[in-house]
């Protein structure tokens, strides 16, 4: 899992949506513990459990085995952020449309600008 901190793709994730918007409040982000991923509105926590990065790289490699382990890395590090935006946007609860999915293209429409 050190390729994750080592991407910087959360602190990343994290910078993009905290220039974007204002939180309403503070919240933890956990990695690793047994649920997820998901948002604990009572707790104002986004968790993302080892076992699903895990679960990831373990379809990846089923469904594209030649892929080398660098490639199934950069894989499971865009599902990791697609995940995060995911969670945010029930955090911040952004609908347009009346649609999560609008919310998260509002944040990925948001990441892509400012990159």
């Amino acid at each position: 899992m050190a390729f994750i901190k080592d991407s910087g793709v959360v602190a990343d994730t994290l910078d993009v949506v905290h220039e974007a918007f204002e939180f309403p409040v503070d919240m933890r982000l956990v990695c690793g513990g047994d649920d997820g991923p998901l948002y604990d509105p009572e707790m104002v926590q986004i968790s993302v459990p080892y076992i699903f990065v895990d679960q990831v790289d373990a379809r990846i490699a089923v469904l594209s085995p030649d892929l080398s382990v660098d490639d199934r890395d950069a894989i499971v590090l865009a599902e990791l952020e697609h995940t995060l935006y995911h969670e945010i946007v029930h955090l911040l609860d952004l609908r347009f449309s009346g649609r999560e999915d609008g919310g998260l293209a509002a944040l990925v429409a948001t990441e892509d600008a400012m990159h």
